[in-house]
């Protein structure tokens, strides 16, 4: 044990003495990655809206207004221009660039897209150059090797491809720019140590959990430079300073809310057991499941909700499995940390920078999804290129870039090949990612047992494949297909609101009044302020020939939140068919403060000022309405 502990510290002093080979063009190196990056997810740039994307952009009443919202949306919650939804997340950076890209190109996914698969390729490149910079006494086959992983690795695929995870592509980029700094600081360039606190406050902005990087940052500078522990600290006091600036910020916005409080066994199937030997369980087994991913990304898929992946008990192999790695893991880093070993360095940043999201210490908005793997497999990546050099014995101390196929030929060629099938893998995942309905079909083989699944499919034909389709039959095919799977989704979980009120729509699309009146009223059994199920329900009774209580369920959904559109434009349609034309343009006029671009609200006011003999006003709005919709005829 003594004899593998000197051999270890030589081998140490060995890196550290090695001189400096010459410079190679570390710029042409990066470039080459963002290259590979950008035609790996080049696929993607004629995409549509999927997921969470029409949340935060294309059905956000905030972000839709363009640039004149960003004030707006650094003083509200993540979905908070989603019927002004408290999510408890607080990510404006985002969302402020989405509004950007509304101002400049109005509903066209392509240039979101464009901007996501830019921003991944330039991280990709400014990833080669801190790990360079980071690795600078080690070979460069270590961040070729690493970064070239990164950026082809099929577990990406969902950030990359999903306008909305933006804030993941943002968060690590900001993080690779603050730790970048930190490297190029002295103990004597203060203002490089604030620069570097200011981007890591924007990586927050971004996405909250970079906070992890508070213990990160440290552990990688006491591992790979020759700072002592009083610089690092001192180095760390800006990052702690605007840590603190960001989290005031954040709890004034979210009123002292720490995380999302509407999460639901729905969204998380840890909660599905109030027994904690089983939760703990299940997230241990969760974390054996995203390192089989990272080895073998296959099968991918975009929801692992309930009940796809089933509750474990301490019991259970796939516990055990992975309880095992990650303890022996762990001990492995701590013990060989005091060396500065690497492999224990960067065990330690996995373990870091997956807490937050391991659902082991705290429980967050969802048991498991594959985007929240993109930070940590930094650290495997990093891992993957010192285990290739290591198990073909080739050194890792620095060489010329000349050399370097020649002594690290068996790694590269290695890496070559597993980078070609990922790519392969990442290209055709890529197409899956084209819209809801494509994803939800194609994924839907592997997610029998989720009721999401079926719930997301059935919700896609309903609410827009089937209203599409001009062919009759082929409709009414369409909207029962969509009915039998909420059906699968109810039969997973029977208790599922949402399934029940948009089972509900589905009958009413179908003229099934009598239906929609009751799934409806199932659905408030479970969530009773539920105000879209509320609105809906509005609507059903109103077809019934029941208007005063359908007036009713409008004028409650509004008052259990004012900024809801739909019901505040039901209420104009109704007044104005019962003339009641000033309530009528009251209510519609209540729309548009709520989003200006309601071309609908201006026309309706226009026709109802019309009633009203006011010709000039019914023509000026009618006019605006054209504007913003010219299908408005």
């Amino acid at each position: 044990m003594a004899s593998n502990k000197k051999k270890e510290k030589e081998k140490q002093q060995e890196i550290k003495k090695t001189p400096a080979a010459v410079k190679e063009k570390t710029w042409l190196y990066s470039l080459v990655f963002a290259v590979i990056a950008f035609l790996i997810y080049a696929n993607t740039l004629n995409h549509g809206y999927v997921l969470d994307d029409f949340s935060v952009i294309r059905e956000n009443n905030v972000v839709m207004q363009g640039t004149k919202a960003i004030p707006t949306i650094f003083k509200t919650s993540y979905r908070y221009g989603y019927m002004n939804l408290e999510d408890g997340l607080y990510r404006p950076l985002s969302l402020a660039m989405f509004a950007t890209e509304w101002e400049i190109s109005p509903d066209n996914p392509s240039l979101n897209h464009w901007v996501n698969v830019l921003l991944f390729a330039f991280s990709c490149s400014v990833l080669f150059i801190v790990l360079r910079k980071l690795f600078h006494q080690y070979s460069l086959a270590i961040p070729a090797i690493a970064t070239l992983l990164f950026a082809v690795h099929p577990l990406h695929t969902e950030v990359v491809a999903n306008i909305k995870s933006r804030d993941e592509i943002l968060s690590l980029l900001f993080i690779l720019f603050s730790f970048y700094a930190l490297l190029k600081a002295t103990k004597n360039q203060m203002l490089l140590y604030i620069l570097s606190g200011f981007l890591f406050f924007v990586s927050l902005l971004s996405k909250e959990s970079g906070i992890t990087m508070l213990a990160g940052f440290p552990l990688l500078l006491w591992a790979f430079t020759e700072r002592k522990i009083k610089n690092i600290v001192i180095g760390m006091l800006p990052h702690l300073v605007f840590t603190a600036i960001f989290l005031t910020i954040r709890f004034q916005v979210l009123e002292g809310k720490l995380s999302d409080t509407t999460v639901s066994v729905l969204d998380n199937f840890i909660l599905g057991s109030a027994d904690v030997t089983v939760q703990f369980a299940t997230a241990v087994k969760v974390l054996g499941l995203y390192l089989k991913l990272f080895l073998v990304p296959q099968p991918l898929l975009y929801d692992y909700s309930f009940n796809k992946i089933p509750l474990s008990s301490l019991g259970d192999p796939l516990f055990i499995i992975s309880f095992v790695i990650h303890l022996a893991l762990f001990v492995y880093a701590v013990i060989k940390i005091r060396s500065k070993n690497v492999y224990a360095v960067f065990i330690l940043l996995y373990f870091i920078s997956i807490s937050l999201f391991s659902n082991v210490f705290l429980k967050i908005g969802v048991g498991m999804a594959e985007r929240l793997m993109y930070f940590p497999s930094l650290s495997v990546c990093v891992l993957a290129a010192f285990g290739l050099c290591s198990v073909f014995k080739e050194k890792i101390s620095e060489s010329k870039s000349a050399e370097l196929f020649q002594s690290h030929k068996l790694s590269i060629v290695t890496t070559l090949v597993i980078s070609f099938l990922f790519s392969l893998k990442t290209i055709a995942r890529n197409t899956d990612w084209k819209d809801n309905f494509t994803l939800y079909s194609n994924d839907l083989k592997d997610l029998q047992e989720s009721t999401r699944a079926h719930y997301y499919l059935g919700n896609e034909i309903i609410k827009y494949t089937a209203p599409q389709e001009k062919n009759a039959a082929r409709q009414r095919e369409l909207f029962q297909q969509g009915i039998n799977e909420l059906q699968l989704a109810l039969r997973i979980y029977p208790a599922y609101s949402e399934a029940l009120s948009q089972l509900a729509v589905g009958y009413y699309k179908t003229a099934d009044y009598s239906n929609a009146v009751k799934y409806s009223k199932l659905a408030l059994e479970h969530n009773p302020n539920d105000i879209i199920t509320i609105n809906n329900l509005g609507s059903a009774l109103f077809q019934t020939g029941k208007q005063e209580e359908a007036m009713t369920y409008y004028q409650k959904s509004v008052q259990l939140n004012p900024r809801y559109e739909d019901g505040w434009m039901n209420i104009g349609s109704i007044n104005g068919m019962l003339q009641h034309y000033n309530e009528a343009i009251e209510a519609f006029n209540k729309a548009l403060t709520i989003n200006p671009n309601n071309a609908r609200a201006y026309y309706y006011i226009g026709i109802t000022y019309r009633s009203l003999g006011n010709e000039k006003s019914a023509v000026e709005y009618i006019n605006k309405a054209k504007r913003l919709d010219p299908s408005l005829q």
